[in-house]
């Protein structure tokens, strides 16, 4: 009896071990991963931008988008050309976030800045099939951040499929030290592994490379219909905008054929007048010249109709 209690504290000891270090953990990350990841920050910020948005003058344009975005849009030249085609001012905030896709923006978008006072006039999209289309799995270390209480029940329903989905959500949900882990991991090989982020950047380039060449499915795109018909509830213009590359891509019809039903706005940069690969960093990702042009030709390329505030805006 005396040997069985005392295993039985032994192990109630490695139990209270074990839950002091993640306790620990979890402290630890949720004060101090802000300071080693740019997307935390800028996570963290989406209030403070949406209130900004909210108080400018002129037309309020939200840019939402991932590193084709971080890359490939000039929200400065944006303005200038703006000024310069209309007369008037724009105010453009850029949430863009490297390897984020439609199910991270609607929920962005559906939590700070579907709101009373909050929302942009247009909202620009950029079209890379890859980003926009369903993907059968989200990247939920990142969703768990841009969604509140009220979103978790669709987040289960509509966008998780099978029980270790949606209880990797549910955990990541509560605990900041084990939604945070590839962020940490990747901090971690930052700081030890010379060159590691532009390691990482070229794989993420091949593998896109890799699937344009290769023999598309039927995609659908039923996250996109989403995200367009709660901004089209708030009389927000959607403008979905396909950027160029250096190699070249078909866009899907099926893509096309979607933004034309749910009446949102198109331009193509594909065939941006001047661009070269001298203006590409890498094969999908413009350099800060590439990205003033085609923001440039962006603006030339901009509908009436999006250019013009409607009566409600």
């Amino acid at each position: 009896m005396p040997s069985s209690t005392s295993s039985f504290r032994g192990e109630l000891k490695i139990l209270a071990m074990i839950v002091g270090v993640l306790a620990v953990c979890e402290i630890a990350v949720r004060l101090f991963a802000v300071r080693f990841s740019g997307d935390l920050r800028q996570t963290y910020a989406l209030p403070a931008t949406a209130d900004r948005l909210a108080a400018a003058k002129g037309r309020r344009v939200l840019v939402v988008g991932n590193s084709l975005t971080v890359y490939g849009f000039d929200a400065k030249a944006f303005g200038e050309a703006y000024a310069a085609r209309t007369g008037g001012d724009a105010h453009v905030e850029v949430e863009a976030f490297r390897g984020s896709e439609t199910c991270e923006w609607y929920y962005l978008f559906r939590r700070f800045f579907a709101a009373p006072g909050k929302v942009p006039q247009l909202l620009i999209l950029p079209l890379n099939v890859e980003s926009v289309r369903d993907l059968p799995r989200v990247e939920i270390g990142r969703l768990v951040y841009f969604c509140d209480g009220s979103d978790v029940p669709d987040v289960l329903r509509r966008d998780l499929h099978g029980f270790g989905d949606r209880a990797e959500f549910l955990h990541a949900y509560t605990f900041a030290s084990f939604a945070n882990r590839e962020k940490v991991r990747k901090t971690a090989f930052d700081m030890i592994i010379p060159r590691h982020q532009a390691g990482e950047r070229k794989i993420h380039v091949a593998r896109l490379a890799a699937r344009r060449a290769g023999k598309r499915p039927a995609f659908t795109y039923d996250r996109l219909i989403r995200l367009i018909r709660l901004a089209a509830e708030h009389n927000v213009t959607v403008l979905g905008v396909a950027m160029p590359s250096q190699s070249g891509y078909e866009l899907d019809p099926v893509l096309l054929k979607t933004l034309a039903a749910e009446k949102a706005s198109f331009v193509d940069l594909r065939d941006a007048p001047g661009l070269t690969r001298a203006h590409f960093r890498d094969p999908v990702h413009l350099n800060e010249q590439g990205a003033a042009l085609v923001t440039q030709t962006l603006v030339e390329r901009l509908p009436e109709s999006v250019v013009a505030p409607s009566s409600t805006d």
